[in-house]
């Protein structure tokens, strides 16, 4: 997940010329903001407050560049991250204010397996972005994890299917085009 960015297009690079223009970009924009609207009244419908959560996953996979085999690590690293969190706001009113030593020997053991690349699928920048959000006072006060929870399940399939849809259709168009996308993309 910690990928550099891609180095800018030049002007006499081969790749200009696959720039997209701005109309192109105007429909691309149209598209997105049917795809935010529809996510934003999905949650709406289902009485799901927490929306950010699907879009903060959604920039976490974007650093990946949406490759759908980083999806299950990007997934599971936003559920633990808010699992973590859940523990800080719910254990120390249950046991006291003990609580925070085994919630805080997981998270250094969380870092440790980061420093180390260990348990990549459960401990990854995903992981540790969820986690220092939610457990955020703010956010440790305000919100109702359950729903959290919920909402950041909802987002992961609304936006994975859509992505995942998106490269089925790239993949049928470039078969009919006679060209293969890139692997992962």
């Amino acid at each position: 997940m910690n990928q550099p960015a891609p180095p800018a297009l030049s002007a006499n690079s081969p790749s200009a010329a696959t720039r997209i223009t701005p109309v192109k970009g105007l429909l691309v924009l149209a598209a997105v903001v049917v795809f935010v609207a529809t996510y934003l009244l999905l949650n709406h419908a289902l009485g799901l407050t927490e929306s950010w959560a699907g879009f903060l996953f959604l920039v976490c996979w974007a650093v990946s560049v949406l490759n759908p085999a980083k999806l299950a690590e990007c997934a599971v690293g936003a559920f633990v991250g808010v699992l973590v969190a859940y523990a800080m706001q719910t254990l120390p009113p249950v046991l006291g204010m003990g609580a925070y030593v085994p919630i805080l020997g997981v998270i250094l053991a969380m870092v440790y397996c980061q420093i180390m690349g260990w348990l990549t699928v459960l401990v990854n920048l995903t992981t540790m972005t969820f986690l220092t959000i939610a457990s955020m006072p703010l956010v440790q006060a305000h919100v109702s994890f359950p729903n959290l929870f919920a909402t950041l399940a909802l987002g992961i399939a609304y936006f994975a299917g859509l992505v995942l849809v998106g490269h089925w259709f790239a993949r049928q168009a470039a078969a009919r085009q006679g060209t293969a996308p890139s692997a992962g993309h």
